[in-house]
């Protein structure tokens, strides 16, 4: 009873954690704050399970057979919650990113232009590019790939902007104005750099950005087996590799 109590304990410490970094806006922090919660809920759920059962576990009765059934299930408890297998990772930073953060849900009116000229191309990827530190290649090649250079475009999933951001995402990142050029390629140049940081490599990165990180982790940090985000990750390469051999 007692360790129950002390486990409810550190997980009620973890989700309070979490709305510090939602208050903070936090991103990545949140996002690992998120897991580590979901991981002891996941551990939670093991020894209840087990208890339920009535069973003394893989390792039999006795001290060291409880010892090594408890670091079974808190490491298969880590690896749900990095490839976020039950979900309640998402959930929680979704609910915290809609209480903490600004709702991007009742977007304002599009008023930038249908396209942008290339002066304004220019500018708007310099600046993304100083802000965020990606190559501005990159961020061309990601701009076309997503919205084709139309600030007003809107997917059917509901992705919006140049860069194509989701309301969650968007409000995840502070974005007042999805429909604002500036503020959504910094923002979403953001993100990308966020999740190049997170998975150190450029395929995986963009295939998060396309089908959300927790996807990439649940396939064992590979591309995801959809056709769209396979597309997708190589039409954005085979564009840089262009790119790069236009401008030698």
């Amino acid at each position: 009873m007692a360790e129950r109590l002390s486990e409810l304990a550190l997980a009620n410490a973890y989700f309070d954690r979490l709305r510090q970094k939602a208050q903070n806006q936090d991103v990545r922090q949140l996002r690992e704050a998120a897991e580590s919660f979901e991981a002891i809920f996941a551990n939670l759920l093991f020894k209840s399970l087990r208890e339920a059962m009535a069973g003394s576990g893989l390792f039999g009765d006795g001290l060291r057979g409880e010892i090594y059934q408890s670091m079974l299930e808190e490491k298969l408890s880590e690896v749900l919650a990095r490839r976020r297998q039950l979900g309640i990772a998402d959930l929680i930073e979704r609910q915290l990113s809609r209480q903490f953060l600004p709702s991007t849900e009742l977007t304002p009116k599009p008023v930038s232009p249908a396209t942008l000229d290339p002066q304004q191309r220019q500018k708007l990827v310099e600046r993304a590019a100083q802000a965020s530190q990606l190559p501005a290649p990159l961020i061309y090649a990601v701009i076309e790939q997503e919205s084709a250079w139309n600030p007003r475009a809107v997917s059917s999933k509901g992705a919006k902007g140049l860069m194509q951001l989701m309301d969650a995402t968007a409000s995840m990142l502070n974005v007042q104005n999805v429909f604002d050029p500036m503020e959504n390629v910094l923002a979403g140049s953001r993100y990308l750099k966020q999740l190049l940081d997170e998975f150190g490599s450029l395929e995986l990165a963009l295939a998060a950005y396309n089908a959300g990180p927790g996807a990439v982790r649940r396939y064992g940090m590979t591309i995801p087996p959809y056709p769209e985000t396979q597309n997708y990750v190589k039409r954005i390469l085979q564009r840089l590799k262009d790119y790069n051999l236009n401008n030698r």
